[in-house]
């Protein structure tokens, strides 16, 4: 009888264990998701930004900029943003 319910014990184990595995799993999955379409929202600014810098349209390019600034929130370290201003 013993062994039985140690068995059990090991199978409710193994169960909960598991189940917080794949738990982990989905959660950076879901933080890896939502963190990517932001991210492309930068690129596509600062590559707005790198247009209008090459079209020599600088208010404009400017103004891409700082708005790629806005949009990088605490995520990155503005300094990159700004070697292009």
């Amino acid at each position: 009888m013993k062994t039985n319910v140690k068995k059990k014990k090991n199978i409710v184990l193994i169960a909960v264990l598991i189940a917080v595995v794949v738990l982990c799993i989905v959660a950076v999955i879901v933080l890896l998701l939502s963190s990517g379409g932001k991210e492309k929202k930068l690129k596509e600014q600062l590559a707005l930004g790198d247009r209008y810098l090459s079209e020599m349209d600088y208010e404009k390019a400017i103004r891409a900029y700082k708005e790629a600034l806005n949009r990088s929130g605490k995520r990155r370290s503005p300094g990159r943003i700004q070697k292009r201003l």
